[in-house]
């Protein structure tokens, strides 16, 4: 290795180094269980390997010790009939010195050993033979070959049991680099993981702030002084000319036409969501009411919209987030914009607890004013990004649901964590196939909505 370095510049010496520090700084999943299967099949290997070769050593001797068993009883016949024990003596030595044999014995009509090569060892094979002279049998030969050494299989076979070792290594080392867990993958989970302890109050925002500023660290002067704003203004004011504050629709228009000139550039930093609280009035009932009654109906409506916003985002959950702008209620409704001031604020959910928030608390003054016999009516609720605000009403015209939801998939996975979705029935335009409508929240989602719930009608 280091005659090898000696050759390599020292720039490439340490990208060499830099480089199998990066591949080695995450396992690839159950690296340690494939290492012990990879062990297991080396050994397995190995164990068929022995077995096959021990077998196939086994037979060859066996074969071999009949063909010689055949030989020297031919050869033993006339030493024998002579009764030439010295004769008999060097033909048994002269078999013995075959690797395959370790014992040779002659024996009489009568059983008894005559000449007696080598040492008889328990396991083996015995092959025997009869010494005939002239049609007279004379005795009997037999031959016992060895046991096979496994050592010597080893030692025979060193160079394949080497290579197939070898192969296992490689092989580890190749799952080791191409199943650990690309740099996506690792982001991915790095974000699941955040999302999870952030729901389960595990870890807290604040404990990120000084990750996060160094993360979003303005690049010039101009958007240093734009941080220092206050959380009630937005980013919209520097290229947009400011409406009178009496116009409660300025930020909503300001906005929308913010995203139609820079959605290729502002967009990638910034991530809107738009909620839309519209009135269930099947029947027009909004059009026999007096305009007293309507204006009284709306401010109750915009009191527990504004409060309900604002004790929502003081969640930890929803950390990040920033209202942008709120349009009061009118007979078509309201629209409430929220903002991902960081990578990390989660909008998208900020934007669905608004609306289970709001249905629930329509829900609470509908019930209540049928009982007082005044008008009310239920509510529905729509999250969107702005760009999709005339589909979601174009969708909750024909679904009945009360809480849908159109927003990216990396939105909804976000959501996957806080809340239960589901796909609307027959579906009749792109739209309405990626419109998600509201089944169920989590047990924590809903604690947390209700201790808001119980904050807004307190107060009230």
């Amino acid at each position: 290795m280091r005659r090898f370095f000696v050759f390599l510049g020292e720039n490439d010496r340490i990208s060499s180094l830099s480089l199998i520090r990066t591949i080695m700084t995450y396992f690839a999943p159950r690296q340690g269980l494939f290492a012990i299967v990879m062990f297991i099949s080396l050994s397995l290997q190995l164990l068929a390997f022995v077995v096959a070769q021990e077998y196939r050593i086994n037979q060859q001797n066996q074969d071999g010790v009949k063909h010689d068993t055949i030989l020297i009883a031919e050869e033993m016949s006339i030493p024998l009939n002579a009764n030439d024990r010295v004769s008999l003596s060097v033909i048994a030595e002269h078999f013995i010195k075959d690797d395959s044999i370790d014992f040779v014995g002659v024996y009489n009509n009568e059983n008894q050993l005559l000449v007696s090569v080598g040492k008889e060892s328990e396991s083996g094979f015995t092959a025997k033979e009869t010494i005939t002279h002239k049609d007279q049998m004379l005795g009997v030969v037999a031959l016992h070959t060895k046991s096979v050494n496994r050592a010597d299989i080893f030692r025979h076979h060193w160079i394949y049991l080497v290579m197939i070792a070898f192969l296992h290594v490689v092989v580890f080392l190749i799952y080791g680099y191409i199943a650990r867990p690309s740099g996506n993958m690792i982001a991915k989970i790095r974000d699941d993981l955040r999302r999870q302890l952030l729901a389960s109050d595990i870890l807290q925002e604040e404990t990120l702030a000084a990750d996060h500023h160094k993360m979003f660290e303005p690049a010039s002067d101009d958007v240093k002084q734009d941080t220092n704003k206050p959380k009630d203004v937005t980013d919209l004011d520097q290229k947009i000319p400011t409406e009178p504050a009496d116009d409660k629709t300025s930020q909503l228009s300001a906005l929308q036409s913010e995203k139609s000139l820079t959605q290729g550039e502002e967009h990638t930093k910034k991530e809107y969501v738009l909620v839309q609280i519209r009135f269930d009035d099947s029947n027009n009932l909004m059009t026999t009411v007096s305009h007293h009654t309507k204006s009284a109906y709306f401010a109750l409506c915009d009191q527990l919209l504004a409060k309900s916003v604002d004790e929502l985002l003081k969640l930890r959950v929803l950390s990040g987030v920033k209202l942008v702008g709120i349009d009061d209620y009118n007979e078509e409704g309201a629209k409430v914009v929220l903002q991902a001031e960081n990578r990390h604020a989660k909008v998208a959910t900020a934007g669905m607890m608004l609306a289970r928030l709001s249905v629930i608390l329509g829900q609470i003054v509908y019930d209540k004013h049928r009982e007082l016999k005044r008008f009310c009516l239920p509510v529905h609720a729509m999250v969107s990004d702005i760009e999709h605000q005339e589909d979601m009403i174009a969708i909750c015209k024909r679904h009945r649901e009360r809480v849908l939801i159109l927003l990216s998939d990396s939105s909804l996975n976000e959501l996957n964590t806080y809340a239960v979705l589901d796909k609307l029935l027959k579906p009749t335009s792109v739209a309405e196939r990626n419109c998600r409508w509201l089944k169920a929240v989590s047990e924590t989602t809903a604690e947390r909505l209700q201790q808001v719930c119980n904050l807004v009608l307190l107060t009230e």
